[in-house]
């Protein structure tokens, strides 16, 4: 009886050996890959916080043109344009402008 629990024995460390070589090989190897995959990682988040940043201003840009667009196509604006850009004065209607004097030193 103790010839067999011997070799048993044997059999269980032997087991045991080639199980932790696995198990760190394994380890060693997800480690090795693991790290170089995590830099990858990182540097993906950043590009990807870049991207949205970006995009979000792409996004507030857009409104911006969306409203000055949809403002052009009322005639407030043009009539609010002509007056800024062409001096333009209903009729019967009183327009006061000051004058400055530019003094000669």
């Amino acid at each position: 009886m103790i010839k067999p629990l011997r070799v048993s024995i044997k059999n269980i460390n032997f087991k045991r050996v080639i199980a932790l070589g696995a198990i760190a090989s394994v380890s060693i190897y997800i480690f090795a890959i693991g790290i170089k995959n995590v830099f990858r990682y990182n540097e993906f988040k950043q590009e990807l916080l870049a991207l949205r940043h970006q995009h979000a201003e792409a996004e507030s840009e857009s409104e911006f043109y969306t409203q000055q667009l949809n403002a052009m196509e009322t005639e407030v604006f043009w009539e609010h344009e002509a007056r800024r850009r062409l001096s333009y004065i209903k009729a019967n209607e009183k327009v006061y402008k000051i004058i400055y004097k530019v003094q000669n030193r």
